[in-house]
């Protein structure tokens, strides 16, 4: 009597381990993955690659899908301005949507210069954003918003 129960019980057992592994078996699954354009983009401006006051080209280069850049500039009077270099643009998101984004200074610039600023302004509006200090590494500005 107790055999049967032990066998029956144990037959129970390997009745519910038989149905788990089977739930594994015969559930394959799809995974699809597809590349999407990057939500905030940059674009070259108006005096991109063009040239400053000493006649020196304004360097302007996007990266790849536009998601990064970089711009070598020659500061040559005791102050300089660039303007309308580089915009920054959200073209998927519908109005009224923002963006959080930081400015992550790899080079900080040194001597002989006393102050370096990159200022980002909100075209729309014409506020200043975000003033990044390019005499200090690392990230700046993060969160700021992004309409």
């Amino acid at each position: 009597m107790r055999y049967n129960r032990l066998v029956t019980i144990l037959a129970i057992l390997a009745l519910f381990a038989l149905v788990g592994t089977a739930v594994f078996v015969y559930l394959p699954g799809d995974i699809t993955v597809s590349p999407v354009a990057p939500p905030v983009i940059f674009q070259a401006c108006s005096n991109s690659n063009g040239t400053d006051l000493a006649g020196l080209t304004i360097s302007v280069t996007l990266g790849a899908n536009s998601s990064s850049f970089s711009i070598t500039v020659h500061p040559t009077y005791q102050r300089t301005y660039y303007h309308d270099v580089v915009q920054i643009s959200n073209p998927t998101t519908p109005a009224g949507d923002n963006y959080y984004f930081g400015v992550n200074v790899l080079t900080p610039l040194g001597t002989p210069y006393t102050l370096a600023e990159m200022r980002i302004y909100d075209t729309a509006t014409n506020t200043l954003v975000l003033t990044v200090d390019l005499q200090t590494p690392g990230l700046q500005g993060w969160p700021t918003s992004l309409p």
